[in-house]
């Protein structure tokens, strides 16, 4: 299993196979699955993995349990994990917009789609609480962009819509909660759900209903919302 960062990778290992042989050939990595396991070790041993749990517990407390978006049916009473994808190309002149604005606020054109996309959420649901899910690549180390492996994670992202908010003022509070978020991405939800509150795990686990994400792709963005 492969994330987007290593598919091409892994596709050019997989083409060096030849008929009949034990062993393929590939580009050396500057690390090894084992010198990572060594990092999140040592990681651990230092109090990383305590100071991301304790990061995540806070950050979800009292947290809404999901989006309440109005929907043509009421929910089924089992969560389900059927949904859609929805795809959106933006055009040029919205895309040269949106880099403005990040560039004048300091923020990225993901924090800026987040802030639109939370803004649209809760004028559906009429909260002022919104917790959206996003995955990340979890490569911070420069060492793990060619290593072939699955390391993406999903993080919850709360974005705070009290007091009616100027866009710029959304901004600066989305570019806070998505660093701080970013700053604690290496230990998977999975982990610290297990010591989280209730509120915090239900938070999460619904978040992934509403799951953003922006890949730029040649000179536009494609933008993902799934729901």
């Amino acid at each position: 299993m492969v994330d987007g960062c290593a598919e091409s990778r892994a596709e050019r290992a997989l083409r060096s196979v030849r008929p009949r042989a034990r062993r393929w050939s590939c580009q050396s990595c500057p690390c090894s699955t084992g010198t990572y396991s060594a990092w999140q070790q040592q990681w651990i041993e230092s109090g990383g993995l305590d100071d991301q749990i304790d990061y995540w517990k806070s950050q979800l407390a009292g947290a809404p349990a999901l989006v309440e978006l109005p929907t043509d049916r009421p929910r089924p009473p089992r969560q389900s994990f059927r949904g859609a994808v929805v795809r959106s190309v933006l055009p040029f002149a919205l895309l040269d917009g949106l880099k403005a604005i990040g560039e004048a606020e300091g923020t990225t054109l993901f924090m800026t789609l987040l802030a639109a996309l939370t803004v649209l959420l809760s004028r559906y649901s009429g909260q002022e609480d919104i917790v959206v899910a996003s995955p990340v690549a979890n490569r911070e180390r420069s060492e793990l962009e060619g290593l072939i492996g699955f390391f993406v994670n999903t993080l919850p992202l709360r974005v705070d819509l009290e007091d009616d908010p100027s866009f710029r003022e959304l901004l600066a509070r989305v570019r806070e909660t998505s660093l701080g978020a970013f700053s604690n991405q290496d230990l998977h939800s999975r982990s610290w759900l297990r010591s989280s509150t209730p509120s915090a795990t239900s938070a999460t686990r619904r978040s992934r209903r509403s799951c953003s994400s922006c890949r730029p792709r040649s000179a536009k963005a494609r933008w993902s919302s799934r729901d």
